[in-house]
């Protein structure tokens, strides 16, 4: 047994799928359910939910009922196997859709077409987009209106620029001697080599400057039009800038010079003729203060001592400081000097200004007239491309309906002639049925060209879950997860049980889900006899836990079984192609006799007190599958039926 994700109380509210084996399984499971409180938990077939799946994609016109729908069971293995596998999925499935449509697109000459568009503005489809036949058909819807309308108005526009531009050029070739032709990238080159010159002059003028702020022109050696229109603009702020430099060069010289006319001797006047005096009065009366004070007021004494040093202090400082008035000026007339000596850029003149704005008028011009040859192409070809566009838009040959049923159809027959099986004509059901693997191709092929459905499980549980393909659970996955989250699924299943040949043969290929597994060894079904019995015939190592008394497990005789047979309260299991099976069935479906009769795959997932085996035919699987469907008594018959 495997457990991915644990069932947390949070899905208790939500709908739970839960995928079962057949619907006889269905029946047991769901009053089950339902007597344990979880009426949210629904069981349905794979079939059954491939249906729902092709429902929510809108396909309710192409999906078959549920009756319709046969077990893969008995097609060939190589077959089923093949039908499942990546190559089908991703090169005939997936590759097969990708033809189709890249052969429709290619008539309308796509490619090209899209190209054309984006110089126009019209953004491209993703390689995720073009496979996608919602975003597509609706690119192309829209295209045909953006043709009609945006390209008509920018193709009128282009009109009213072509001859302004080609007399920009034309002087341009006549002042220089340039041949006058249409315009080309050796012009443009020619063009860009005059820029670089100015540009370079231009720096190396005012990198010997002291404008402070001044960042260098640059431009690429292959420069757009908004690169050279930047280039210009930024040429325009130097003339401003070399202003603003000069007005502060000035409000500097201007505020040193104030500075410079305070610094005269009356402050020196100030300190001979007032604040000197004032201090030595100061000192003065202190000292008589202090004098007349009682001889214990030790603290007031130190107080006016302090002070008294103070003002010495401050005195002495002055009388060795008698050049600071000069060394404050001195210091102050260095530094006028330097900024009276600091050099002053040249703004750039007015007819310099003029040659690269004509520079780099004509750069756009040339740029222009370029470009506007190749849009005009591009236009005369989006104008013939319309009616094809519209052809494939009309008759919807882009239509998801059209493109499975030949995709598929082509698959089916390529893998029937493949493995010798009898092709279907026209139609993808082999034997005239619809099988589970034609319902796994219908929604694979539906979740990758077109749109997920909005409508999502929340938590998917699988029963016999190693009968089911890798691919159809990455299916399941895919389809019910969001980008940013994906849906929890449990799976409990026993390899030992595997009887698909595109069954998982070991849990670590299902890594892509989880890694986080639970391992069951313990038999809680079965009696310790019937569990002790499979062991030994089949070489395992279930632990019997003896939950049922049972019964001494019997090999009985041909004539045996056809006794227990008629005793009733049996199920009996044998191979569909065995002699007896259409003569038990029958049987089985008479009331008077309380007999179940199914082959191993049938009876997954399935109990009974009492069970009789022929084991005729069957391989360890299907014995195994078989012996644990008894819980209290076994019997196996081996003999061959003549």
């Amino acid at each position: 047994m495997i457990l991915f994700n644990n069932f947390l109380q949070d899905y208790l509210d939500e709908r739970v799928r839960f995928i079962t084996p057949n619907k006889d399984f269905n029946e047991f499971v769901g009053p089950l359910a339902e007597s344990l409180g979880l009426d949210n938990i629904i069981p349905i077939t794979l079939s059954d939910y491939y249906i729902e799946l092709g429902n929510r994609y809108r396909l309710d016109s192409i999906m078959p009922k549920s009756d319709e729908v046969v077990s893969d069971y008995e097609l060939d293995n190589e077959f089923i196997e093949d039908i499942y596998s990546d190559t089908t999925l991703y090169n005939e499935l997936f590759g097969g859709g990708k033809n189709y449509i890249d052969s429709i697109l290619n008539e309308v000459d796509f490619n090209r077409l899209s190209d054309c568009l984006s110089n126009f503005g019209y953004e491209k489809l993703s390689e995720k987009e073009r496979y996608n036949l919602h975003e597509l058909n609706t690119y192309l819807s829209r295209s045909l209106i953006f043709i009609k309308d945006e390209i008509v108005s920018k193709y009128d526009e282009i009109e009213s620029k072509i001859d302004p531009a080609k007399k920009v050029f034309n002087s341009w070739c006549k002042e220089n001697g340039v041949e006058d032709n249409y315009p080309n990238n050796n012009h443009l080159s020619s063009i860009t080599n005059e820029l670089h010159k100015f540009f370079d002059d231009l720096n190396g003028e005012l990198a010997f400057s002291n404008l402070d702020d001044y960042e260098r022109i640059r431009l690429s050696d292959n420069p757009s039009v908004d690169e050279v229109d930047d280039a210009f603009y930024h040429l325009t702020l130097i003339n401003k800038r070399i202003d603003d430099f000069k007005n502060d060069l000035n409000d500097q010289i201007a505020l040193l010079r104030i500075e410079l006319e305070t610094l005269d001797d009356e402050n020196e006047d100030e300190w001979n003729n007032v604040i000197l005096p004032a201090l030595k009065k100061e000192i003065a009366d202190l000292e008589e203060a202090r004098n007349s004070m009682p001889f214990f007021s030790f603290i007031r004494k130190a107080r006016i001592t302090n002070r008294i040093n103070e003002i010495n202090d401050q005195i002495f400082a002055h009388d060795n400081d008698e050049n600071s008035i000069e060394n404050i000026r001195a210091e102050k007339n260095k530094k006028l000097n330097i900024l009276l000596n600091k050099k002053v850029p040249e703004k750039i003149s007015d007819e310099r200004i003029k040659y690269c704005e004509d520079l780099c008028d004509l750069y756009s011009a040339v740029s222009f007239l370029i470009q506007e040859e190749q849009l005009i192409t591009n236009y005369e070809y989006i104008s013939s491309s319309i009616l094809k566009i519209q052809k494939v838009v009309d008759k919807e040959l882009l239509s998801y309906l059209e493109m499975r049923k030949k995709v598929i159809l082509k698959v089916i027959s390529s893998l029937c002639e493949k493995h010798n099986i009898v092709k279907p004509l026209n139609s993808v059901k082999i034997q005239g049925k619809y099988h589970v693997f034609n319902l796994y191709l219908e929604i694979s092929l539906a979740n990758f060209f077109l749109n997920k459905p909005s409508v999502k499980d929340k938590f998917i549980c699988v029963d016999e879950g190693q009968e089911y393909s890798p691919n159809e659970y990455a299916l399941i996955l895919d389809i019910n997860s969001n980008e940013d989250s994906s849906i929890p699924i449990n799976i409990y299943g026993d390899v030992n049980q595997r009887s698909s040949s595109k069954g998982i043969k070991d849990w670590k290929q299902l890594s892509f889900i989880s890694d986080s597994t639970f391992t069951l060894k313990e038999n809680y079904r079965n009696s310790r006899e019937i569990v002790e019995y499979t062991n030994k015939v089949l070489n395992l190592s279930d632990i019997p836990i003896g939950v049922n008394e049972g019964i001494p497990v019997r090999n009985i005789s041909l004539e045996e079984a056809k006794t227990e047979i008629e005793k009733g309260n049996i199920c009996v299991i044998l191979k569909e192609n065995h002699i007896l099976f259409d003569e038990l069935s029958a049987k089985g479906n008479l009331k008077k006799y309380s007999l179940s009769v199914m082959s191993p795959t049938s009876a997954k997932g399935q109990e009974f007190a009492k069970v009789l085996v022929f084991v005729h035919g069957m391989d360890d699987i299907e014995k195994y599958i078989s012996f644990t469907r008894g819980k209290m008594e076994l019997l196996v018959c081996d003999e061959i039926v003549i």
